[in-house]
C-alpha cells in the first residue's frame, strides 16, 4: 500500500488523478469475468454457437451449456466426435428429450486430460469407435447423471469400453449403460485408472469378447444402490470383473449375467469384493468376497426376480422389481460411504415399503397390496429444473458482475488519498 502510494504522490496534475479515479470505478463495477450459460437452439452439426459443437468451441472454463431444442430431439453427429477439453457442464433436459447420435460414425465425446466435466440428462447412443471407448473415452474427472449411454461400440480389434472407457476419474449416478459393445474387455463401461463411483445405475444387455461383459475396474470401484443384470461375455465375469483391485459393493443386485467359460456373474483376478451389506449376488462362483461370506443381510444364489429393461418411470430406462423379489424391503437407505439415498435411480423416494430394496429401482406399492404402474409423465423433478437463467444465443462467454468491493477500490483510494493530503 506504502509503495502504491508513493508511486502516486509524484503526479503533479489532478489530470492524471481523475484519470486514475475513473479507472478505479470501472474496475469496480466490472472486475470479474464470469462463466456463462451458453444456450444450443439447433441440432445441426456445426461450428455455429448455437449449436453444441459450437458452443463447446467458444465455452470458457466453467461455463453451461443447456438446451432449448423442444421434445425428442435429437443431435446427429456428422463431423466426427465432440471434444472437451476445458471445464464444463453440459446440462440436457433430460435423457427422452435429448440424444447425441454418432451415428456410428465416430465416438460420440471425449474428454481430455486435467478437466473436469459434468453431463446430464442426456442419451449418449451410435458411437463407434477403433479405439478405446466407443461411446465416450474420459481422461479428465467426469460426472455423468442422469443420462442413458446406450448401444455404442467399440470396432477395433480387443478394443476396451464399449459405452464408457476412463483412464481417470468416473462418477456414473442415476443413468442407464445398456445394449453397448467392447471387442475388448468391459462392454459397458471399463475403468482404468483412479477410483470411480456408481450410485443408482442400471448395467444390462452389455457384451464383451473378452472379460467383464457389465463392467471391467482396474482401480478401487464404489458400487451403490445399482442393478447389474443380462450382461454377457465370451469369456469370464458377464456381470463384472475386478482386476487387481478391489471392488466395494452395497445395496446391489448382481444376476442373471452369463459368460461362457464361467463366472457368469463375478469374475476376480488378483483382486477382490468387499461387501458393505445388503447385496444380492446370485452366483458369486469362488471369488474373493470380504468379509468371508459377506455380511448377514447379503444374499447369495437367489434369483432376484427381475422384469424387462423399459419406461418404469423417469428419464432412464430401469429393470423393475416382481412381486415377491427377494430385494423388495431388504436393502439399505445409504450408499457404501454412509450418506442417505433418498431415491432410485428413476427419483422414487425410499423407501416405499418397511424398507429400501436392494437395486437401482424401488418397487411401488398400493395400500391394496397391487403394483403400482408408474405413469411415465408422473416423473421425478426434471434435472434442468434449477438451471440458472441462460444468456440466449451468446455467441461468447462472460460477462460483468457489478459489485461494491474488488481491486477497484483500492485503486480508487489511492487518488482520493492524495488530493485529501496535498488539499488541491
Amino acid at each position: 500500500m506504502e509503495m502504491i502510494l508513493s508511486m502516486f504522490l509524484s503526479m503533479t496534475t489532478k489530470r492524471s488523478l481523475y484519470v486514475l479515479a475513473a479507472v478505479a470505478i470501472v474496475m469496480i463495477f466490472c472486475p470479474i469475468v464470469e462463466a456463462a450459460t451458453l444456450v444450443v437452439t439447433s441440432t445441426a452439426d456445426s461450428d455455429n454457437f448455437e449449436c453444441l459443437r459450437g458452443a463447446i468451441g467458444v465455452a470458457i472454463s466453467g461455463d453451461v451449456i443447456s438446451f432449448d431444442l423442444g421434445d425428442d430431439a435429437t443431435i446427429t453427429l456428422t463431423e466426427g466426435q465432440l471434444d472437451i477439453d476445458k471445464n464444463l457442464e453440459i446440462r440436457g433436459p433430460g435423457a427422452t428429450d435429448l440424444t447425441i447420435d454418432a451415428a456410428g460414425g465416430s465416438r460420440v465425446l471425449r474428454i481430455t486430460s486435467g478437466v473436469t466435466v459434468q453431463i446430464s440428462g442426456i442419451t449418449i447412443t451410435g458411437g463407434d469407435s477403433l479405439e478405446d471407448g466407443g461411446g465416450i473415452y474420459n481422461s479428465g474427472a467426469l460426472t455423468i447423471r442422469g443420462c442413458a449411454v446406450r448401444n455404442n461400440t467399440t470396432s477395433g480389434y480387443k478394443k476396451n469400453g464399449g459405452g464408457v472407457y476412463s483412464n481417470y476419474s468416473l462418477a456414473l449416478e442415476n443413468c442407464e449403460i445398456s445394449g453397448n459393445h467392447a471387442t475388448g474387455y468391459g462392454g459397458g463401461v471399463y475403468c482404468k485408472e483412479q477410483n470411480s463411483t456408481m450410485t443408482n445405475c442400471t448395467i444390462t444387455n452389455n457384451t464383451s469378447d473378452f472379460e467383464g461383459g457389465g463392467i471391467r475396474h482396474d482401480n478401487t470401484l464404489h458400487v451403490s444402490n445399482c442393478t447389474i443384470t443380462d450382461n454377457s461375455t465370451s469369456r469370464r465375469g458377464g456381470g463384472f470383473i475386478a482386476v487387481g483391485n478391489t471392488i466395494h459393493l452395497k445395496n446391489s443386485i448382481v444376476a442373471n449375467n452369463n459368460a461362457s467359460i464361467g463366472f457368469p456373474d463375478i469374475y476376480v483376478s488378483g483382486g477382490q469384493i468387499e461387501s458393505h451389506g445388503f447385496n444380492l449376488i446370485e452366483d458369486s462362483g469362488d471369488c474373493t468376497i470380504t468379509p468371508a461370506g459377506g455380511l448377514s443381510s447379503d444374499i447369495f444364489g437367489v434369483d432376484p426376480m427381475l422384469g424387462s429393461l423399459d419406461y418404469h418411470g423417469g428419464e432412464t430406462r430401469t429393470v423393475a422389481l416382481l412381486e415377491g423379489s427377494s430385494a423388495i424391503d431388504n436393502g439399505s437407505s445409504t450408499d457404501i460411504d454412509g450418506n442417505f439415498v433418498s431415491t432410485d435411480q428413476r427419483g422414487i423416494s425410499r423407501p416405499q415399503g418397511s424398507g429400501c430394496d436392494i437395486g437401482a429401482f424401488e418397487l411401488v406399492v398400493e395400500s391394496s397390496g397391487d403394483i403400482e404402474e408408474d405413469d411415465e409423465d408422473e416423473e421425478s423433478d426434471d434435472i434442468a429444473s434449477d438451471e440458472p437463467e441462460p444468456v440466449w444465443g451468446a455467441a461468447s462467454s462472460g460477462g460483468c458482475q457489478a459489485g461494491p468491493w474488488g481491486p477497484g477500490v483500492l485503486l480508487l483510494l489511492v487518488p482520493l488519498v492524495f488530493l485529501l493530503k496535498s488539499g488541491r
